[in-house]
């Protein structure tokens, strides 16, 4: 028995100095990555064979060690194919796209930016249709996020359809290094009523589940539990309810979402350590800088923004739904003709204020996505008091000159010009025109109580030389960079799901 207990602890001391050597091996080479490499803690865990939630680094002891003595190099690409994961936030936001869709495009952007490293003991790791196949995606998405490679496949692949030759299931043994049901459930979820699919995760379907989780990259997984369908937050929630013993979903959301602050600083970390680089930190690639710079950027709700940017303009009233008669009938009823009249309650009424939308109308903006845009919009001025007797909001049309200008004094004149909305324009961009045309109106007392202007635009345009007297919000749509803009100016970025 002893003797057991010792083969055990040396199995358990070699796996860990198997991960240690292949993250220490990764640093060497790739110094930049020093705030994220050190950051997953080894946890042995028998029902997944190599995966990581962003606090552990999960192994199944007998897969880790079989795999080191077939190829030490593969193990060291495994690890740094699980960190770009956590830099990228991956498992954070596996819960806004469709788990099929995510668990492949996540994997086809870690290859991507492991190339550009350029690590030949790595890349020898990879077989070379990854890059060819990626390569054939990037033509087609530009930037190599997961979001972007996920909306495309979503084409691609729906109704059975192929990539490059090769469907889904193929794309999925070729690239998967990992397992990321730890994104989902947790890597060691309580049991749960919750139905998926007409069955519940616990007796046999939990001993299934486990072996079907043990499956190493290159096995069909036929988990019918991960439902292949996009997930909503709460469905999230409860999946993760059984990571670090989280007593209900709640608990669960934030342990992921504290896990992601702290990835998000460490790719913060790894952003300034490429803005300071120096020869022998290893090859830091652009895509990558690229893509951290959008993830670390703020992140705002348009929906209260724009209560907040135009549309709040708190007048006290009195809340007649909040009368209490009480004390008036107690007071009828005690005191005969003399009720009890207590202060009546007030409230808060927002007020919609009049603002300015300009549409960049330059070629490279969508008719569709301006469109959403101001859909978007109208859903939620339509939420707000006193929208159709209150407002005044001037829809501008610009590219390099004003193209339209349509007064909207109404919820319902909004909705018809939405429905009919035709771009007027195609030119370059340039941002001065809306701007002159709006100040004269402003010098011309057009409006009542102009709050600001909103800029729906791509941002490659030439921005004023000096503040306007109005507020002013440049709204970005898929805008991967970072766009330099005025002091004076609110910047916001938009993915396309939120528009």
């Amino acid at each position: 028995m002893n003797g057991e207990n010792k083969r055990q602890k040396e199995r358990m001391k070699a796996a860990q100095e198997i991960l240690k050597s292949s993250r220490n091996r990764i640093y060497l080479d790739l110094r930049f990555l020093e705030q994220a490499l050190f950051r997953l803690r080894p946890e042995e865990k028998e029902a997944i064979f190599l995966g990581c939630n962003g606090e552990a680094l999960y192994y199944n002891e007998e897969y880790l060690l079989r795999r080191y003595l077939h190829s030490p190099e593969a193990v060291g690409c495994d690890y740094l194919h699980m960190i770009i994961h956590c830099l990228y936030q991956h498992p954070f936001q596996a819960y806004e796209y469709e788990e099929k869709y995510w668990d492949l495009a996540t994997d086809i952007a870690v290859t991507d930016v492991i190339r550009e490293m350029e690590l030949e003991w790595i890349l020898e790791q990879i077989p070379g249709l990854c890059f060819r196949i990626a390569e054939e995606i990037r033509r087609e998405v530009l930037l190599m996020s997961a979001g972007h490679i996920t909306r495309y496949l979503r084409d691609v692949l729906a109704d059975g359809g192929g990539l490059c030759g090769y469907s889904y299931e193929e794309l999925k043994r070729l690239f998967q290094r990992d397992s990321h049901v730890c994104w989902y459930r947790g890597a060691s979820r309580k049991k749960s009523k919750r139905k998926l699919k007409g069955r519940t995760d616990g007796g046999e379907d939990r001993e299934q589940e486990e072996e079907e989780e043990k499956k190493q990259p290159g096995e069909e997984n036929k988990d019918a539990d991960t439902g292949y369908r996009r997930r909503t937050k709460g469905e999230a929630e409860e999946g993760r309810d059984g990571i670090q013993g989280a007593q209900d979903s709640s608990i669960g959301l934030k342990y992921m979402q504290g896990l992601a602050g702290i990835w998000k600083e460490a790719a913060e970390s790894v952003l300034m350590s490429s803005q300071s680089f120096t020869k022998g930190q290893g090859k830091i690639p652009g895509s990558m800088i690229l893509n951290i710079q959008k993830l670390v950027r703020e992140r705002y709700d348009y929906a209260e923004f724009l209560r907040r940017f135009a549309v709040m303009n708190e007048k006290v009233k009195v809340n007649l739904d909040e009368f209490d008669y009480t004390y008036y009938l107690y007071g009828l009823r005690i005191l005969e003709k003399i009720p009890l009249i207590e202060p009546l309650e007030y409230k808060e009424e927002y007020q919609v204020k009049d603002f300015v939308i300009v549409i960049d109308t330059s070629g490279s903006c969508s008719e569709g996505l301006a469109q959403r845009f101001l859909n978007k919009t109208y859903n939620i001025l339509k939420q707000t008091e006193h929208f159709a007797e209150q407002v005044v909001i001037h829809v501008i049309q610009c590219d390099a000159a004003v193209q339209e200008d349509i007064r909207i004094t109404s919820l319902e004149h909004l909705e018809e010009y939405i429905h009919k909305l035709e771009l007027k324009g195609g030119g370059g961009t340039d941002f001065r025109p809306a701007f002159e045309y709006v100040d004269r109106l402003y010098r011309e007392k057009a409006f009542q109580r102009l709050c600001g202007l909103i800029y729906f635009t791509d941002g490659y345009g030439t921005f004023p030389g000096k503040p306007p007297d109005y507020k002013t919000a440049f709204v970005f749509v898929e805008r991967d960079d970072c766009v330099e803009i005025p002091p004076w100016a609110i910047r916001l970025y938009l993915e396309e799901e939120e528009v």
